[in-house]
């Protein structure tokens, strides 16, 4: 039986950090571990509450979180509610968890004032849940030759 409800516990917070970094292991599970902390710990809006999740006897299949932080554009100031860390274990998909857990998040959003929400993410799939593709992702190159002009901390190496 799946439970939907909020991270409410350290244990909640970490486990949700291990199905993070597991899922998408590209980046390296550190990378996910050292990221998600920092947002727990030094972020001033983060509130365990803000991460949705889906448990199976007692552990987290699913998980979505909303970073919450105040904009301001004008001189007004908004409140934004970006989607993040959308992941469910794969032994768990296809069952329809993280479309209910985004619909639970979407509400959430609305009762609680937000005033718009962003994300990234796979193209032509967030779209049913009201959301549109509102800036192009640009894509840029350097040529090799320049980058050895650049002031860095890190070291350049010819591609082998």
């Amino acid at each position: 039986m799946y439970q939907f409800t909020t991270a409410s516990t350290r244990k909640d917070l970490d486990q949700i950090t291990s199905l993070v970094a597991r899922t998408f292991p590209n980046k390296g599970y550190w990378f996910f571990v050292d990221m998600r902390n920092g947002i727990h710990e030094n972020d001033p809006f983060f509130k365990p509450e803000h991460s949705h999740i889906v448990k199976y006897k007692g552990e987290i299949v699913s998980h979505i979180g909303i970073l919450t932080k105040p904009m301001r554009l004008h001189g007004e100031q908004f409140l934004v509610g970006g989607i993040g860390d959308v992941v469910t274990h794969r032994d768990h998909r296809g069952q329809g968890l993280s479309s209910r857990l985004m619909n639970q998040v979407v509400q959430y959003m609305q009762n609680n004032d937000y005033d718009f929400s962003i994300l990234s993410g796979i193209p032509n799939f967030y779209h049913r849940f009201g959301y549109i593709e509102a800036l192009p992702v640009y894509k840029g190159h350097i040529e090799a030759r320049y980058l050895k002009n650049i002031q860095s901390t890190y070291r350049i190496f010819p591609f082998k």
